[in-house]
Protein backbone atom coordinates (compact mmCIF):
# COMPACT_ATOMS: atom_id res chain seq x y z
CA UNK A 1 0.00 0.00 0.00
CA UNK A 2 2.53 2.49 0.99
CA UNK A 3 4.44 1.99 -2.29
CA UNK A 4 1.18 2.71 -4.33
CA UNK A 5 0.57 5.90 -2.47
CA UNK A 6 4.37 7.07 -2.95
CA UNK A 7 4.39 6.32 -6.99
CA UNK A 8 0.50 8.03 -7.42
CA UNK A 9 2.15 10.78 -4.78
CA UNK A 10 2.08 14.12 -6.35
CA UNK A 11 6.55 15.06 -6.10
CA UNK A 12 5.86 18.62 -5.29
CA UNK A 13 3.52 17.32 -2.28
CA UNK A 14 6.87 14.92 -1.00
CA UNK A 15 8.69 17.81 0.94
CA UNK A 16 6.12 20.52 1.47
CA UNK A 17 5.07 21.89 4.42
CA UNK A 18 1.71 21.38 5.75
CA UNK A 19 0.44 24.04 8.64
CA UNK A 20 1.08 23.24 11.68
CA UNK A 21 3.33 20.75 13.82
CA UNK A 22 3.05 18.53 11.03
CA UNK A 23 5.60 16.40 9.54
CA UNK A 24 5.94 16.12 5.69
CA UNK A 25 5.25 13.14 3.97
CA UNK A 26 8.90 12.15 3.07
CA UNK A 27 9.80 12.55 6.73
CA UNK A 28 6.62 9.94 7.42
CA UNK A 29 7.61 7.41 5.35
CA UNK A 30 11.59 7.63 6.33
CA UNK A 31 10.92 7.22 9.76
CA UNK A 32 8.38 4.38 9.35
CA UNK A 33 11.64 2.63 7.59
CA UNK A 34 13.65 3.85 9.85
CA UNK A 35 12.00 2.27 12.83
CA UNK A 36 11.39 -1.15 10.85
CA UNK A 37 15.27 -0.75 9.75
CA UNK A 38 16.14 -0.17 14.18
CA UNK A 39 13.70 -3.52 15.14
CA UNK A 40 15.45 -5.58 12.54
CA UNK A 41 18.92 -4.48 14.53
CA UNK A 42 17.93 -4.76 17.85
CA UNK A 43 15.86 -7.97 17.25
CA UNK A 44 17.53 -10.06 14.39
CA UNK A 45 21.06 -8.68 14.20
CA UNK A 46 21.92 -12.02 11.99
CA UNK A 47 20.12 -10.81 9.37
CA UNK A 48 20.95 -8.21 6.25
CA UNK A 49 19.95 -4.43 8.21
CA UNK A 50 18.83 -2.07 5.76
CA UNK A 51 20.23 0.99 5.37
CA UNK A 52 18.77 4.32 7.65
CA UNK A 53 17.42 7.02 5.15
CA UNK A 54 17.82 11.10 5.62
CA UNK A 55 14.63 12.36 5.99
CA UNK A 56 16.21 15.75 4.81
CA UNK A 57 17.30 14.03 1.55
CA UNK A 58 15.56 11.01 0.66
CA UNK A 59 13.75 10.88 -2.67
CA UNK A 60 10.10 9.43 -3.38
CA UNK A 61 12.39 6.78 -5.37
CA UNK A 62 14.72 6.05 -2.55
CA UNK A 63 12.10 5.77 0.25
CA UNK A 64 10.24 2.89 -2.25
CA UNK A 65 12.87 1.20 -2.32
CA UNK A 66 13.58 1.46 1.43
CA UNK A 67 10.33 0.26 2.69
CA UNK A 68 10.62 -2.56 0.52
CA UNK A 69 13.55 -3.65 2.01
CA UNK A 70 12.76 -3.52 5.63
CA UNK A 71 9.00 -4.49 4.56
CA UNK A 72 11.20 -8.17 3.70
CA UNK A 73 13.95 -8.10 6.53
CA UNK A 74 10.30 -8.05 9.38
CA UNK A 75 8.49 -10.95 7.16
CA UNK A 76 11.63 -12.93 7.65
CA UNK A 77 11.88 -11.83 11.83
CA UNK A 78 8.59 -12.57 11.79
CA UNK A 79 8.38 -16.11 9.91
CA UNK A 80 11.76 -16.72 12.95
CA UNK A 81 9.97 -15.79 15.72
CA UNK A 82 7.02 -18.34 14.68
CA UNK A 83 8.85 -21.54 16.09
CA UNK A 84 11.54 -21.61 12.79
CA UNK A 85 8.52 -22.25 10.26
CA UNK A 86 9.88 -22.11 6.79
CA UNK A 87 8.20 -19.10 4.40
CA UNK A 88 6.08 -21.83 1.94
CA UNK A 89 4.33 -22.38 6.24
CA UNK A 90 3.92 -18.69 6.31
CA UNK A 91 2.93 -18.19 2.78
CA UNK A 92 0.06 -21.27 3.64
CA UNK A 93 -0.55 -19.14 6.75
CA UNK A 94 -1.14 -15.78 5.56
CA UNK A 95 -3.59 -18.00 2.70
CA UNK A 96 -5.71 -19.55 5.31
CA UNK A 97 -5.99 -15.72 6.49
CA UNK A 98 -7.59 -14.48 3.20
CA UNK A 99 -9.13 -17.29 2.93
CA UNK A 100 -11.09 -16.87 6.44
CA UNK A 101 -11.49 -13.24 5.54
CA UNK A 102 -13.15 -14.33 2.03
CA UNK A 103 -15.32 -16.49 3.93
CA UNK A 104 -16.10 -13.86 6.56
CA UNK A 105 -17.11 -11.60 3.92
CA UNK A 106 -19.51 -14.19 2.36
CA UNK A 107 -21.21 -14.94 5.46
CA UNK A 108 -21.76 -11.37 5.99
CA UNK A 109 -23.44 -10.96 2.50
CA UNK A 110 -25.65 -14.25 3.14
CA UNK A 111 -27.12 -12.68 6.57
CA UNK A 112 -27.76 -9.27 4.55
CA UNK A 113 -29.74 -11.22 1.55
CA UNK A 114 -31.42 -13.27 4.80
CA UNK A 115 -32.08 -10.34 6.66
CA UNK A 116 -33.80 -8.79 2.98
CA UNK A 117 -36.12 -12.06 2.59
CA UNK A 118 -37.48 -11.69 6.03
CA UNK A 119 -38.00 -7.96 5.14
CA UNK A 120 -39.83 -9.23 1.85
CA UNK A 121 -41.82 -11.83 3.90
CA UNK A 122 -43.66 -8.98 5.52
CA UNK A 123 -46.75 -8.07 3.26
CA UNK A 124 -47.29 -3.93 3.34
CA UNK A 125 -50.55 -2.48 1.60
CA UNK A 126 -49.09 -0.05 -0.82
CA UNK A 127 -52.65 2.26 -0.33
CA UNK A 128 -54.75 2.20 2.62
CA UNK A 129 -58.02 0.46 2.03
CA UNK A 130 -60.10 -2.57 2.99
CA UNK A 131 -59.20 -6.23 2.21
CA UNK A 132 -62.30 -7.71 -0.27
CA UNK A 133 -60.75 -10.79 -0.44
CA UNK A 134 -57.85 -13.53 1.23
CA UNK A 135 -56.33 -16.18 -0.68
CA UNK A 136 -54.44 -17.63 1.52
CA UNK A 137 -54.97 -18.70 5.43
CA UNK A 138 -52.01 -18.83 7.82
CA UNK A 139 -49.20 -21.72 8.17
CA UNK A 140 -49.90 -22.10 4.40
CA UNK A 141 -46.58 -21.58 1.77
CA UNK A 142 -46.73 -19.22 -1.12
CA UNK A 143 -44.90 -19.16 -4.09
CA UNK A 144 -42.85 -15.68 -5.42
CA UNK A 145 -45.36 -13.46 -6.77
CA UNK A 146 -48.82 -15.63 -6.03
CA UNK A 147 -51.85 -12.86 -4.95
CA UNK A 148 -52.53 -13.25 -1.06
CA UNK A 149 -55.19 -10.88 -1.22
CA UNK A 150 -57.29 -8.12 -3.08
CA UNK A 151 -57.33 -4.89 -1.34
CA UNK A 152 -59.74 -2.43 -2.30
CA UNK A 153 -59.94 1.67 -1.61
CA UNK A 154 -62.80 3.17 -0.16
CA UNK A 155 -62.54 6.30 0.65
CA UNK A 156 -62.28 7.73 -3.30
CA UNK A 157 -64.35 5.92 -5.60
CA UNK A 158 -64.51 5.78 -9.19
CA UNK A 159 -68.23 5.94 -10.92
CA UNK A 160 -68.16 4.75 -14.55
CA UNK A 161 -71.33 6.11 -16.49
CA UNK A 162 -72.88 4.85 -19.25
CA UNK A 163 -74.06 8.26 -21.21
CA UNK A 164 -76.04 8.52 -24.70
CA UNK A 165 -74.29 9.20 -27.65
CA UNK A 166 -76.05 12.44 -27.81
CA UNK A 167 -74.85 14.06 -24.76
CA UNK A 168 -71.06 13.74 -26.18
CA UNK A 169 -71.24 17.61 -26.89
CA UNK A 170 -72.22 18.71 -23.53
CA UNK A 171 -70.48 16.14 -20.98
CA UNK A 172 -67.01 18.15 -19.89
CA UNK A 173 -64.06 16.87 -18.12
CA UNK A 174 -64.22 18.53 -14.04
CA UNK A 175 -68.05 18.68 -14.50
CA UNK A 176 -70.15 18.19 -11.21
CA UNK A 177 -72.23 14.58 -11.53
CA UNK A 178 -75.19 13.94 -9.06
CA UNK A 179 -75.48 10.29 -8.22
CA UNK A 180 -78.23 7.68 -6.42
CA UNK A 181 -78.16 4.48 -5.18
CA UNK A 182 -80.83 2.41 -3.90
CA UNK A 183 -79.25 1.70 -0.59
CA UNK A 184 -79.55 5.57 0.53
CA UNK A 185 -83.15 6.60 -1.09
CA UNK A 186 -83.31 10.54 -1.63
CA UNK A 187 -79.57 11.22 -0.62
CA UNK A 188 -77.28 12.73 -3.44
CA UNK A 189 -73.57 12.06 -3.84
CA UNK A 190 -71.36 14.52 -6.12
CA UNK A 191 -68.38 13.70 -8.01
CA UNK A 192 -66.36 14.94 -10.77
CA UNK A 193 -65.84 14.09 -14.10
CA UNK A 194 -62.18 12.96 -14.59
CA UNK A 195 -61.80 10.91 -17.53
CA UNK A 196 -64.01 10.26 -20.94
CA UNK A 197 -64.55 7.64 -23.34
CA UNK A 198 -63.21 8.90 -26.44
CA UNK A 199 -65.55 5.88 -28.27
CA UNK A 200 -68.75 4.80 -28.33
CA UNK A 201 -69.96 1.36 -27.74
CA UNK A 202 -72.14 0.23 -31.18
CA UNK A 203 -74.40 -2.19 -29.48
CA UNK A 204 -75.85 0.64 -26.71
CA UNK A 205 -74.77 3.60 -28.98
CA UNK A 206 -73.35 5.24 -25.44
CA UNK A 207 -70.21 6.06 -24.21
CA UNK A 208 -68.14 5.51 -20.61
CA UNK A 209 -67.63 8.32 -18.22
CA UNK A 210 -65.71 8.29 -15.17
CA UNK A 211 -66.32 10.39 -12.02
CA UNK A 212 -64.19 10.49 -8.84
CA UNK A 213 -66.32 11.08 -5.84
CA UNK A 214 -65.36 11.27 -2.05
CA UNK A 215 -66.00 8.41 0.68
CA UNK A 216 -64.17 9.33 3.68
CA UNK A 217 -67.49 7.58 5.63
CA UNK A 218 -67.29 4.04 3.49
CA UNK A 219 -70.69 4.35 3.51
CA UNK A 220 -70.96 3.31 -0.15
CA UNK A 221 -69.57 -0.01 -0.95
CA UNK A 222 -67.39 -0.87 -4.47
CA UNK A 223 -70.09 -2.62 -7.06
CA UNK A 224 -73.12 -0.44 -6.26
CA UNK A 225 -75.25 0.04 -9.06
CA UNK A 226 -76.38 4.02 -9.34
CA UNK A 227 -78.16 6.40 -11.35
CA UNK A 228 -76.25 9.40 -12.45
CA UNK A 229 -77.09 12.68 -13.44
CA UNK A 230 -75.00 15.53 -15.48
CA UNK A 231 -76.25 19.07 -14.63
CA UNK A 232 -76.74 20.74 -18.62
CA UNK A 233 -78.23 23.85 -19.96
CA UNK A 234 -79.26 21.71 -22.87
CA UNK A 235 -82.60 21.61 -23.01
CA UNK A 236 -83.95 17.95 -24.67
CA UNK A 237 -87.03 16.53 -25.02
CA UNK A 238 -86.70 12.62 -24.34
CA UNK A 239 -89.49 9.99 -25.00
CA UNK A 240 -89.86 7.76 -21.86
CA UNK A 241 -91.42 4.40 -21.82
CA UNK A 242 -92.15 1.69 -19.12
CA UNK A 243 -90.26 -1.69 -19.07
CA UNK A 244 -93.42 -3.82 -19.28
CA UNK A 245 -94.29 -1.43 -22.80
CA UNK A 246 -90.82 -2.87 -24.58
CA UNK A 247 -90.55 -6.08 -25.33
CA UNK A 248 -87.35 -7.72 -26.22
CA UNK A 249 -86.87 -10.79 -28.71
CA UNK A 250 -83.42 -11.86 -30.64
CA UNK A 251 -81.82 -8.43 -30.06
CA UNK A 252 -84.71 -6.56 -31.25
CA UNK A 253 -86.85 -3.76 -28.87
CA UNK A 254 -90.34 -3.49 -30.15
CA UNK A 255 -93.23 -1.87 -28.77
CA UNK A 256 -97.21 -1.81 -30.34
CA UNK A 257 -98.64 1.03 -31.21
CA UNK A 258 -102.25 1.79 -30.83
CA UNK A 259 -104.19 2.71 -33.97
CA UNK A 260 -107.80 2.80 -33.39
CA UNK A 261 -108.58 -0.39 -31.80
CA UNK A 262 -105.99 -2.47 -33.12
CA UNK A 263 -102.01 -2.49 -32.50
CA UNK A 264 -99.24 -2.51 -35.17
CA UNK A 265 -95.95 -3.20 -34.40
CA UNK A 266 -93.17 -0.97 -33.96
CA UNK A 267 -89.60 -1.35 -33.80
CA UNK A 268 -87.00 1.02 -31.63
CA UNK A 269 -84.05 1.47 -30.40
CA UNK A 270 -83.51 2.51 -26.86
CA UNK A 271 -80.85 5.09 -25.71
CA UNK A 272 -80.98 3.92 -22.17
CA UNK A 273 -82.44 2.93 -18.72
CA UNK A 274 -83.37 5.10 -15.62
CA UNK A 275 -85.13 4.55 -12.55
CA UNK A 276 -86.66 7.07 -10.71
CA UNK A 277 -89.97 7.39 -8.71
CA UNK A 278 -92.00 6.35 -11.66
CA UNK A 279 -90.23 3.05 -12.09
CA UNK A 280 -88.03 2.02 -14.55
CA UNK A 281 -88.35 3.03 -17.95
CA UNK A 282 -86.14 2.69 -21.51
CA UNK A 283 -85.59 6.44 -23.26
CA UNK A 284 -86.41 5.81 -26.77
CA UNK A 285 -83.90 7.00 -28.94
CA UNK A 286 -85.06 5.96 -32.34
CA UNK A 287 -88.68 4.84 -33.72
CA UNK A 288 -90.87 6.82 -31.99
CA UNK A 289 -92.16 10.43 -32.16
CA UNK A 290 -94.02 12.62 -29.65
CA UNK A 291 -97.69 12.26 -29.56
CA UNK A 292 -97.74 7.91 -30.63
CA UNK A 293 -99.98 5.99 -28.10
CA UNK A 294 -97.93 2.65 -27.29
CA UNK A 295 -100.00 -0.18 -25.89
CA UNK A 296 -99.39 -1.72 -22.87
CA UNK A 297 -101.21 -5.31 -22.27
CA UNK A 298 -103.07 -5.78 -18.96
CA UNK A 299 -103.09 -9.58 -19.80
CA UNK A 300 -101.88 -12.06 -22.11
CA UNK A 301 -99.69 -10.93 -24.91
CA UNK A 302 -100.17 -8.56 -27.81
CA UNK A 303 -99.64 -9.71 -31.41
CA UNK A 304 -99.47 -7.45 -35.06
CA UNK A 305 -102.87 -6.65 -35.52
CA UNK A 306 -104.66 -7.58 -32.21
CA UNK A 307 -108.13 -5.99 -31.45
CA UNK A 308 -107.63 -4.07 -28.05
CA UNK A 309 -109.84 -2.22 -25.80
CA UNK A 310 -108.57 0.81 -24.00
CA UNK A 311 -108.82 1.14 -20.54
CA UNK A 312 -109.56 3.95 -17.87
CA UNK A 313 -106.14 4.12 -16.85
CA UNK A 314 -104.55 6.47 -19.20
CA UNK A 315 -103.70 4.86 -22.71
CA UNK A 316 -103.17 1.67 -21.58
CA UNK A 317 -105.46 -0.71 -23.50
CA UNK A 318 -106.16 -4.65 -22.92
CA UNK A 319 -105.74 -7.01 -25.62
CA UNK A 320 -108.74 -8.63 -26.58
Amino acid sequence: MNQILIEHLDPTAWKAKPPGKVRTIAAIFTHMHNVRSKWVRLTAPHLKIPRQLNRAHCTPRQARAGLAESAARCEEMLAEALGGCTKATYTVALQEVDRLKALLISSEASEKLAEKKLGDAAIRAPFPGAIKTRNVHPGEYVRVQSPVMVLVRTDRLRARLAVPERWAGWVKDGATVDLHVEAFPGETFQGKISRINPSVAQDSRTFEAEALLANLDGRLKPGFFLQASIPSEKQDKAIFLPERAVNYRYGVYKVFLLNGNRVTERQIRPAGQTEDEHGRRFEVAEGLKPGDRVAVAISGDLHEGSVVQEQSEGTTPAAK
